[in-house]
């Protein structure tokens, strides 16, 4: 176990690389939005998973993905949005998304939460009920 000084960096630069990582998908999206603003059917999926049932809870994908969403709205989105989904919801959020984007000219997909690293592969990892 880290000793309780140790434990709190670790916290505040997990803090800081989040606060990172949504400074630039923000930068990435306001850089892609001027090339579709002109789009006439704009829809994005917002996903934000902060309680998991085996791993820690996250304080913050639940506001980012909110965030996000505010802005996406602001520029005429249809933002379809979910938080702490259990794999049934996901998946019926990926499929809305994808019937909503059949008639897009422009889609955007955003996803805040726990992620992990394996053998070089990157697995988004949705949340699941607590029991």
């Amino acid at each position: 176990m880290l000793p309780r000084r140790a434990r709190r960096m670790e916290a505040n630069l997990i803090t800081r690389r989040g606060a990172k990582v949504l400074r630039i998908a923000v930068v990435i999206v306001l850089l892609v939005l001027p090339t579709i603003a002109h789009a006439q059917k704009r829809v994005a999926l917002v996903i934000g998973n902060s309680a998991y049932k085996h791993a820690g809870e996250l304080t913050n994908p639940k506001n980012y993905a909110a965030d996000m969403a505010a802005a996406l709205r602001k520029f005429s989105f249809q933002v379809i949005d979910g938080f702490d989904l259990d794999k049934v919801s996901f998946d019926r959020k990926v499929r809305e998304f994808g019937s909503a984007l059949e008639n897009a000219e422009a889609g955007v997909f955003f996803y805040a939460g726990h992620g992990s690293r394996s053998q070089g592969r990157t697995t988004w990892c949705r949340s699941m009920p607590r029991q």
